[in-house]
């Protein structure tokens, strides 16, 4: 079945760890009050496109979205999702200035990729996701182009015309979209 397959937290609210989540199909997610459930699962929406900074509710001193999900430079949330034509990774991590949510496109699943047995050291060992990209392009793995806000991003993963279409976008982002969408390169997803 295409979409959505795992969500993976590196070096996130789960510190020093390295967590998959199965979200196709059936899932349990078990476990004590402040385990990290509502959490993980609040991060379905954030692949579609809902705008981070609305699932974290910053009443009671709760942190920011970029300050719980991706505290540090070496912080990722990875979404894997599969087209008809194969494995495509989202990237969010953390900007260099530490002041947003960044995004970036891979082709190719989690094992080829960020489970690779030249990647996962590294990710062990805590280097900065910059890294990690660095690392997997000296692998030949396809990267995207980093993206910088969530229309950006959102009109990608939705392959939607009028967003890539709007004053200011990128001529880019439609050969992006056909290649990182959900679905294939001609499918687009209907709100």
């Amino acid at each position: 079945m295409l979409g959505l397959k795992r969500i993976v937290l590196h070096n996130s609210y789960f510190t020093s760890m390295t967590v998959k989540f199965d979200v196709d199909g059936h899932s349990n997610a078990s476990g004590g009050n402040g385990a990290g459930k509502t959490s993980a699962l609040n991060l379905i929406p954030i692949f579609y496109g809902t705008e981070p900074n609305l699932l974290v509710d910053q009443i009671a001193d709760k942190d920011s979205f970029l300050d719980f999900y991706l505290p540090k430079q070496s912080s990722a949330i990875v979404f894997e999702h599969q087209r008809d034509d194969g494995f495509r990774l989202v990237v969010m991590y953390r900007h260099t200035s530490g002041s947003k949510v960044i995004y970036r496109f891979i082709r190719g699943c989690l094992e080829e990729t960020f489970f690779s047995s030249e990647i996962k050291p590294l990710l062990e060992s805590g280097v900065s996701i910059s890294d990690i990209f660095h690392e997997l392009r000296v692998q030949n793995i396809t990267i995207s182009k980093q993206l910088d806000t969530i229309t950006d991003y959102r009109s990608i993963i939705q392959n939607d015309r009028n967003l890539l279409r709007r004053k200011g976008g990128n001529a880019g982002d439609v050969a992006l979209a056909r290649e990182y969408c959900i679905g294939g390169a001609n499918d687009r997803m209907s709100t």
